[in-house]
């Protein structure tokens, strides 16, 4: 039986490769994978990790095949979407295609470009390549698309290849996960459980067997999330500091693949960084020795009142929060439907643009707060007003009903492993504070919440372990 399984699926693997050459990198990819979690992955999960990676894998891979296959005979999917089910996905692919052109010295020609809409890009691209304009960083533009074009220039022309390289890194993060929720609970049940989510969440399913940055991304937010407990809880100052450096490296990874993130990834960074150096002194005592304890209290106030009184830290911090608010302000004003969210009130809404200092502290913080709250419950059940919303409300529903476990779940956390959990959050919210002020598209905000959504679903299981399990367990051992 297991030769003729392997005789399958070499002839599988012989067929796709044959119809599509650049399927070989991914499906080389693939068994390196399966070989490395059989080798040293830990023994308690390894057969749990490779049959949930294969199954995961085999899932996508399949739904992504039979999508591209279907929307190949579709003129509309072809030329506006980019054989891609996600408008944003298909732009990201018809703008690399053209670089990829571009970087091999083929001249683009109008059957190849099919959507006229798009020569207005072409041109920018060619004046971009050439010198005459200086680098553009924008929305459909980015070093994302560039990645993408020396792919394409490369291995050829083969979206399929993208979506089943986002297939494999959703189910990376989803080992990713693995380890992450087993350092910071030290418990092998949630570690699984927390894969399984990852793996067959709903819309993060979606996002991966597209072309879209989401994959990617969340298995870089994992990551990086995983070295900062590492960087927080680990011994030694040189491990530290590769671990700092290793941090910087992956937050530097993330800025490429989504842009607009590097201040708050630096600056999540840093307080990691602080925070380890908090546990290194309370550990070795250093708190305990008076001298050292003013020495400390002293150069952070000095360093506080610097910052505030510094009239350029003021000015980057007004000019930041300005900027994320007028993006929230232009989402909203621009689509004028059920699928948009508010979180300022309705005169800023009237206004063509923001200008620095408009907003007090006080609305920016009322706006914030708001901006988390619909940032993860939305759609609301009342603003369910369409097929892909309503689709989304068994997943919505999940999470209402997590909630409580969240809760619980990240106290037990604090409770088990204070000081990698406490950063943690502080570096979730410090990344996230200015998603919430920023997104006002509930389809979009969907899509950017899933980037952090692996981290809630680790402390749900927490909760769910403690209080469903292992309350359980304690109950039967008493006498």
């Amino acid at each position: 039986m297991k030769v003729f399984l392997f005789l399958l699926a070499g002839a599988l693997a012989g067929f796709s490769i044959a119809i599509l050459p650049a399927v070989s990198l991914v499906l080389g990819g693939c068994i390196v994978i399966l070989l490395l979690i059989r080798n040293y992955f830990p023994a308690g999960g390894r057969k749990f990790i490779l049959i949930l990676f294969l199954f995961g894998f085999s899932l996508r891979a399949l739904f992504a095949t039979f999508y591209y296959f279907a929307a190949l005979h579709t003129a509309k999917t072809q030329t506006t979407y980019g054989v891609d089910f996600q408008p944003d996905a298909g732009i990201y692919n018809n703008h690399a295609l053209y670089l990829a052109h571009i970087i091999n010295g083929i001249e683009v020609k109008d059957e190849i470009l099919r959507d006229k809409r798009l020569d207005q890009d072409m041109e920018v691209s060619f004046a971009e390549f050439k010198g005459t304009n200086p680098p553009m960083r924008w929305y459909q533009y980015d070093d994302f698309v560039r990645l993408m074009a020396a792919f394409y220039s490369w291995i050829g022309y083969s979206p399929i290849s993208v979506k089943l390289l986002n297939c494999l890194f959703g189910c990376l993060a989803a080992v990713a996960i693995y380890f992450f929720a087993l350092k910071i609970t030290e418990s092998e049940f949630v570690a699984k459980a927390s894969a399984f989510l990852v793996m067959f969440f709903p819309t993060m399913f979606l996002w991966s067997i597209t072309g879209l940055k989401d994959a990617p991304t969340t298995l870089l937010f994992i990551i990086l999330m995983y070295v900062i407990v590492w960087l927080v809880s680990s011994e030694g100052s040189l491990k530290k500091l590769w671990l700092l450096l290793l941090a910087m490296a992956l937050a530097y990874l993330i800025d490429m693949i989504r842009e607009k993130f590097a201040p708050a990834l630096f600056f999540g960074i840093a307080i990691a960084f602080i925070f380890g150096i908090i546990k290194f002194c309370k550990e070795h005592k250093f708190f305990t020795r008076p001298v050292f304890a003013l020495t400390s209290i002293l150069l952070a106030t000095v360093i506080i009142l610097f910052l505030l009184s510094n009239q350029h830290f003021r000015h980057l911090i007004n000019y930041s929060f300005y900027k994320f608010s007028s993006r929230q302000i232009a989402s909203v004003t621009d689509l004028c439907s059920a699928s948009v969210y508010k979180i300022f009130d309705n005169w800023v809404y009237t206004k063509a643009f923001l200008r620095p200092n408009e907003l007090s502290a006080l609305s920016l913080l009322i706006a914030s707060i708001k901006g988390w709250v619909y940032l993860f419950l939305v759609p609301l059940p009342w603003q369910i007003d369409r097929a892909s919303f309503f689709v989304l409300l068994p997943q919505q529903l999940f999470f209402y009903l997590s909630i409580p476990f969240i809760i619980s779940g990240i106290w037990q956390a604090l409770v088990k492993n204070f000081f990698p959990v406490l950063t943690i959050l502080a570096v979730l919210v410090v990344i996230i504070t200015p998603i919430t002020l920023t997104e006002g598209v509930i389809g979009i905000a969907v899509r950017h919440r899933d980037m952090f959504t692996p981290f809630w679903l680790v402390f749900a299981a927490y909760g769910f372990y403690f209080h469903a399990i292992k309350n359980r367990i304690n109950d039967n051992a008493k006498p």
